[in-house]
Order: C-alpha cells, then sequence, then structure tokens
C-alpha cells in the first residue's frame, strides 16, 4: 500500500476519534435545563423543589445511599429547614445534616456529602421560602 495513502487513512481515523470523543465528553447545556425542569442532569444529580415540599413539615427525598450535592435558597423563610440522614420520616437514629436557620442568606450552599439511610428534609412550621436541593 502507497505510504501517502496509509497516512492519509490514519488522519480521517483520527479525526473520526476526535469527533467521537468530542461528542461524548462535551455537555450541550442538556444538563442545566434538565435540573431546571426537574429532572436529572447531564452530571447525575436530581434536584427536589418546595413545589415537592408543599406545606408538610417533613419530606422524605431520597431513600437509601445519595450524595447531598447542594442546597440553593432563591427566597428566606421565618422557619427553619433541616437535613436529616434518615430511612424515614420517624427513623429514630437520624442523624441532622444541616440546619438552615429561618431567614437564611440567599445563595448556593454546597456539601457534597455521602448520604447512607436516606435523605429527609424536615422544617418546624412549613418552610415557605424557594429553595432547590441537588442529590445524586
Amino acid at each position: 500500500m502507497n505510504k501517502k495513502l496509509l497516512i492519509a487513512i490514519l488522519i480521517i481515523g483520527l479525526l473520526g476519534l476526535m469527533v467521537v470523543a468530542f461528542d461524548f465528553f462535551v455537555d450541550r447545556g442538556e444538563g442545566l435545563n434538565k435540573v431546571l425542569k426537574g429532572g436529572s442532569s447531564f452530571y447525575g444529580y436530581s434536584v427536589a423543589t418546595n413545589t415537592t415540599f408543599a406545606s408538610t413539615k417533613t419530606k422524605q427525598i431520597k431513600t437509601g445511599q445519595t450524595i447531598l450535592g447542594s442546597v440553593v435558597i432563591a427566597s428566606s423563610s421565618a422557619a427553619t429547614l433541616k437535613l436529616k440522614n434518615a430511612a424515614s420520616t420517624t427513623d429514630i437514629a437520624s442523624t441532622t445534616i444541616a440546619t438552615i436557620v429561618a431567614a437564611a442568606d440567599e445563595g448556593t450552599y454546597t456539601f457534597d456529602v455521602a448520604v447512607n439511610r436516606g435523605l429527609i428534609i424536615e422544617s418546624s412550621s412549613g418552610f415557605n421560602g424557594d429553595f432547590v436541593i441537588t442529590y445524586q
């Protein structure tokens, strides 16, 4: 086989491999769009917002092992919000991961912590602020 033809085939093959690799590794914004719509993100995180929390005082977000990514407070509330590592809302062996105080500053609170029992959110009197919780 001709040396020039072999080099041309190798170059075309490498270019094709680069296109496939680029397509595999590049996020075209789908991750953020899925998160904003309430689905799983490109990076594997799911979300729970205050629309799923409603007026109840406790809400089970995820059962079993998970990773708590972050809590985004868009508007604060006059009530506290607790994040718990618990198997159910009545789990007496639960541990508190974090407490977001009443009238907390708006912003993103990043945790990136492993939760081995499940993820529960609890409010003292029905948290009425706007928030998003990401978990994996």
